[in-house]
């Protein structure tokens, strides 16, 4: 599975952000709304650095593994900032209280990682101590 970290900007009346798309499964189908996303609340604070809240979103297509440019319906442009292998997880559970954990090896988040739900649609995104 893979992962990628896409930055936000220019989107009219969001802030610009960060977006942390996880892949769910594998799938064929570029269109296939196989990435979980969640979103910072703006781009000040780059992933990875500390414990950060982060907005579940809507799944996002596979295509966004990839894609670099202007968002389609003037939803502003993304860029890369960072991409890897997603390792080590089990199946995401929006109803588990527990902590979901697992291995990202990007070119510069590395580590283990996890989400924790602190409530509604946030969540903890938190890189593990020694890794």
């Amino acid at each position: 599975m893979r992962f990628v970290i896409l930055h936000h900007t220019g989107w009219p009346g969001q802030a610009d952000h960060y977006d942390l798309l996880l892949q769910a499964r594998e799938s064929d189908d570029d269109n296939e709304r196989v990435l979980l996303a969640f979103s910072t609340q703006d781009d000040l604070v780059p992933l990875g650095k500390e414990p950060l809240p982060l907005a579940r979103k809507n799944n996002h297509r596979k295509l966004y593994l990839d894609y670099q440019g202007v968002v389609a319906d003037g939803r502003g442009h993304v860029v890369r900032v960072d991409e890897g292998r997603l390792l080590h997880w089990s199946e995401f559970d929006e109803n588990n209280e527990q902590p979901w954990a697992f291995e990202l090896q990007g070119h510069s988040l590395k580590g283990h990682f996890s989400l924790r739900r602190s409530g509604g649609n946030v969540y903890q995104f938190e890189k593990k101590a020694g890794t």
